[in-house]
C-alpha cells in the first residue's frame, strides 16, 4: 500500500514536473517571439527612418526629375501637335491647287557701252611703247580689241599749227592718249602722265569739244614731252564720239520706252 502511494507521489512529481518543463518551454517562446517582434520593430523603425532621411536629402532632385519628366512629356505632345498641323498642312496644300507662278518681270535692256579709243604716237616703240601702256593701265592684248588712232607729227602741224607754239609741237609723235567710256552722267575724268605743256585743262577743253562728256581718259608719254601728239588725238576722236553719242542717245530712247511701255501695263 505504502509502495502504491510512493509510486503515485512519484508520478505526481514527474507530472509536476513535465508541467513546469512545459511552461519554461511556452515562457521561452513567448519571449523569443518578443524578441523577435522587437527586431522587426527595430528594423522597420531604421528603414523608415533611412527612407525618410533619404527622401529629405534627395527631395529637390525628385522634384526636379518630377518636373523634368512633366516637361519631357509637354514637349512630346507639343511634337505630335506640331506634326500633326504639319501633316494638315501638307494635305491642304496637296488638295488646294498650285498657284500659277508670277511672270517675271522683264528687264529694261542693259545700255552697251562703246568700246575704249587709243590715240598712239606713232613714234612710239619698243620700251618706250611697254612704259607708256604701263601708265595708260592696258596691254597690248587690250589695245587689240580698242578703236585705234594713229597720230603723225604731220597731221599734228595741220591740226595744232597756229593754235599752239609750233617748237612745242617738234618733229616726234610720242605722247598717248586712252579714252574708256563710262555711264551717262558719270562725268569726265581726265590724268595726265609725264606731259609738260598741255596742262589737264587744255586737255579736257579739246574732249570736250570732241563731244566728250562721260569718260575715264589717260594722257601719257615715256618721258617728259609737250603733249601735242595727244592733243591732236584727242582732236581726231571727235567722229568716232559723234557716232558714239548719237549710238547712246537711241539706247537710252529705247529703255525709257520700254520702261514707260511697262508702266502702263502694270499701271493701266
Amino acid at each position: 500500500m505504502k509502495a502504491l502511494q510512493e509510486e503515485e507521489e512519484r508520478h505526481q512529481r514527474q507530472l509536476q514536473e513535465e508541467e513546469e518543463e512545459f511552461r519554461r518551454q511556452q515562457e521561452e517562446k513567448a519571449r523569443r517571439r518578443k524578441r523577435r517582434k522587437l527586431i522587426a520593430s527595430l528594423a522597420a523603425c531604421f528603414v523608415l527612418c533611412f527612407i525618410a532621411f533619404w527622401s529629405v536629402r534627395n527631395l529637390p532632385l525628385l522634384i526636379e526629375a518630377s518636373a523634368l519628366e512633366k516637361e519631357e512629356e509637354m514637349l512630346e505632345k507639343r511634337e505630335e501637335l506640331a506634326k500633326k498641323e504639319q501633316e494638315l498642312l501638307e494635305q491642304e496644300k496637296q488638295n488646294k491647287e498650285p498657284e500659277p507662278e508670277p511672270e517675271p518681270e522683264p528687264e529694261p535692256p542693259a545700255l552697251v557701252l562703246p568700246s575704249p579709243i587709243i590715240s598712239i604716237g606713232t613714234d612710239l616703240q619698243g620700251e618706250d611703247r611697254r612704259l607708256v601702256l604701263q601708265l595708260l593701265e592696258t596691254t597690248e592684248e587690250e589695245i587689240a580689241g580698242m578703236r585705234q588712232i594713229s597720230v603723225t607729227n604731220a597731221q599734228q602741224h595741220e591740226l595744232l599749227d597756229g593754235i599752239l607754239d609750233y617748237g612745242m609741237i617738234g618733229t616726234r609723235s610720242y605722247s598717248c592718249l586712252l579714252l574708256r567710256p563710262t555711264e551717262p552722267g558719270s562725268g569726265l575724268r581726265v590724268r595726265v602722265y609725264n606731259i609738260f605743256y598741255c596742262t589737264e585743262d587744255m586737255f579736257r577743253d579739246a574732249l570736250v569739244a570732241s563731244g566728250v562728256t562721260d569718260a575715264d581718259v589717260i594722257i601719257a608719254a615715256p618721258f617728259r614731252s609737250s603733249g601735242t601728239s595727244a592733243m591732236a588725238g584727242a582732236m581726231m576722236i571727235q567722229p568716232m564720239i559723234a557716232e558714239d553719242t548719237a549710238n547712246i542717245q537711241a539706247q537710252l530712247q529705247q529703255i525709257e520706252a520700254f520702261k514707260e511701255a511697262h508702266k502702263q501695263k502694270t499701271n493701266p
